[in-house]
């Protein structure tokens, strides 16, 4: 098509509406069900994360103190807290980026 036939036609066609389109269209609008959200209770997933987190530590650390004087090999405490620190964070990064993902597709 050419700019003088786009030009043409544009001038000739109308796009009208009926006097009800609108309120019709609120209508449907209403009578429509809310899309589902369900959300993850991220509050609830961090308060679980951190309990288990901290009995891991403490399990771990009392486990590390009695292992100190049985094991011929010497483990030090500090990269063993430094992998599970990692551990943990990467398993809060997830459920975060779980959350986000899921408030994307809600919208």
């Amino acid at each position: 098509m050419n700019e003088k036939t786009t030009k043409h036609l544009l001038k000739k066609s109308k796009v009208t509406t009926s006097d009800t389109f609108t309120d019709a269209l609120m209508e449907k609008i209403e009578a429509a069900p809310a899309p589902k959200t369900s959300k993850l209770p991220l509050g609830r997933i961090a308060k679980l994360v951190a309990v288990i987190a901290l009995v891991i530590s403490v399990t771990v650390y009392r486990s590390l103190y009695y292992w100190e004087g049985m094991a011929a090999i010497s483990i030090s405490k500090t990269p063993i807290f430094i992998a599970f620190t990692l551990v943990l964070l990467l398993a809060v990064n997830y459920v975060l980026r779980l959350q986000a993902l899921q408030s994307s597709n809600a919208t």
